[in-house]
């Protein structure tokens, strides 16, 4: 069985079949194989390393962080079927492989970064 990866932006929903084997760059560069349309992604933002069904999701030192279920990646993480990763505004889903992009109502809604709550100096 294969993986596939949807992109849901503000503009609408992409998919991308991962490989059985590699890695594969994820971005607003034009080098990046799964194309992430947003201002807050950087251009080499993360990596998925595909061996087999294990995926492992690392952050290239992107200036505004990856996140996995709502909590920010520091070091390479596994991720799995129904995760939601954040890269930029765009929220990224990993699901096994199905024929098309699942309709608007089961996106997910929420599409604002995690946010940390920070103290005020007094």
């Amino acid at each position: 069985m294969n993986l596939v990866v949807f992109v849901y932006v503000e503009r609408g929903a992409s998919s991308f079949s991962l490989p059985k084997q590699g890695t594969v760059l994820i971005g607003r560069g034009l080098e990046a194989e799964v194309f992430v349309a947003s201002d807050d992604a950087s251009r080499r933002h993360a990596q998925l390393q595909v061996e087999g069904l294990d995926v492992t999701l690392t952050d290239l030192g992107s200036r505004n962080g990856t996140f996995v279920n709502g909590e920010r990646i520091q070091k390479p993480r596994r991720v799995h079927p129904g995760d939601q990763i954040l890269v930029g505004d765009a929220i990224l889903m990993l699901e096994r492989e199905s024929h098309s992009v699942p309709p608007l109502r089961d996106r997910p809604s929420e599409r604002r970064r995690p946010t940390t709550r920070r103290s005020r100096p007094s």
